[in-house]
């Protein structure tokens, strides 16, 4: 699959790929909200406790890159 910009995700359906640089983190008991942004817009990604992909959250920092 190849990565998309995000204004262009927004728009399918299903598992799309994406990546870009935290903008903003926020965390709330079992529950991690990150503003993921690229060059065209900014997505909110939730990453819940019972994810795998939870403790990788808890080490983001602003301006973390993902992809």
């Amino acid at each position: 699959m190849s990565r998309l910009l995000i204004k262009e995700a927004v728009k399918q359906q299903g598992t799309v790929t994406v990546a870009g640089f935290v903008r903003s983190l926020r965390g709330h008991k079992d529950v991690m909200f990150a503003d993921l942004a690229d060059l065209s817009s900014q997505l909110q990604l939730v990453f819940t406790s019972d994810s795998s992909a939870f403790t990788i959250a808890e080490k983001l920092t602003l301006e973390s890159g993902l992809s």
